[in-house]
């Protein structure tokens, strides 16, 4: 028997107008799938005479956004709002309501989320917002649900689609820092403000939240040490090219630092994309560490960080040519040994 589920929404930018629409679309093959459907009921704006691109009844318009979250006949809340205030404020309301709340709010949840967790808790209802992290990839309901009982010691991974998008125009097309950016506006994957994406706020957000749920610890965006994008260079780019890395933007969460959560521009080995192929400083195993001041006349070491189990990275010279190689007991070092010579032909 298929069931009416009545949802306020908070806010109509790109991200509301979005899901209106996406309900309005496949509102019937989503009732056919779970049974339920969906209705908008209210949706709250700043502007009632603002034109937007969704097609919405003006009766369901509203700049009341607390008759939205008070209102008896909404049984779901979603704010796409974004910011700290109001938001924090209604989903509270909502909360304390008995309306569950989903939000993509990932500002608001990176600063007061934990308390809003216990807001949801105590009134018995959920508080849902794998929107806000990584919203393509299934990585909040895993952490919450299917590894619980599982000790996660990193996560880490590209959580931003600005930079990402930025810095492979960078890295493919040779564009300039400028040019790669003003593309991305353009298409509409960039703010008109891009500060919080280039500047690392976006994805640091996204780290504390993630080192919250993976560790169980509060970890607000304040905790989390962010760099940015801005100050990449085409020079930076033909560099990493010439090693055989591309620069990419990663949120780096870790158990074993005491602030567990960073986001750091690193270099990523061109057959491995998507992976990293070293920590930050303070995540490096105790292998690696920063360049240090050596004493006069000693040789600089020629090692690097080894690569992380699994990964598979060119193979080296040989340093002994191809013959036969033995080891002396007396010394870990391989040394060549050339072929046994042949034996004397016999006279007759």
């Amino acid at each position: 028997m298929e069931r009416t589920v009545t949802i306020g929404v908070l806010g109509c930018g790109n991200v509301g107008a979005a899901l209106v629409e996406l309900i309005a679309r496949q509102g019937d093959e989503i009732a056919q799938r779970t049974g339920l459907r969906l209705r908008i009921g209210r949706v709250a704006v700043r502007s009632l005479s603002k034109e937007r691109e969704v097609l919405l009844d003006p009766e369901l318009l509203t700049v009341d956004a607390h008759a939205v979250v008070t209102d008896p006949e909404i049984d779901l809340v979603v704010e796409v709002i974004g910011g700290i205030e109001p938001a924090r404020e209604l989903i509270s309301t909502a909360l304390k309501s008995n309306k569950p709340v989903i939000t993509a709010n990932k500002e608001l949840l990176a600063n007061v989320g934990v308390e809003l967790f216990g807001e949801a808790d105590a009134a018995g209802v959920d508080l849902l917002f794998e929107a806000a992290v990584a919203g393509g990839i299934p990585i909040v309901r895993p952490l919450r649900e299917s590894l619980v009982a599982e000790q996660v010691s990193r996560v880490m991974g590209i959580v931003n689609g600005t930079t990402n998008y930025i810095l492979t125009k960078m890295t493919e097309e040779q564009w300039t820092y400028a040019e790669a950016l003003a593309e991305a506006q353009s298409l509409g994957y960039a703010e008109r403000d891009p500060t919080a994406d280039v500047d690392g706020a976006d994805a640091g957000a996204k780290a504390a939240i993630i080192a919250t749920i993976a560790f169980g610890v509060k970890v607000v965006a304040g905790d989390v040490y962010s760099e940015g994008i801005a100050g990449i260079t085409p020079t930076d780019v033909e560099f990493a090219t010439r090693l055989g890395y591309v620069l990419k933007l990663l949120a780096i969460a870790d158990r074993a630092v005491s602030l567990p959560g960073c986001v750091h521009r690193r270099s990523l080995p061109v057959s491995l994309r998507w992976a990293a192929s070293s920590a930050p400083p303070s995540l490096r195993s105790p292998r690696c560490r920063r360049r240090r001041s050596r004493p006069p006349g000693r040789r600089a070491p020629t090692s690097r960080c080894p690569p992380r189990s699994g990964w598979s990275t060119p193979a080296r010279p040989r340093r002994c040519p191809p013959m036969a190689r033995s080891r002396s007991p007396s010394s870990a070092r391989h040394r060549c040994r050339p072929p046994a010579p042949s034996p004397p032909s016999s006279s007759t």
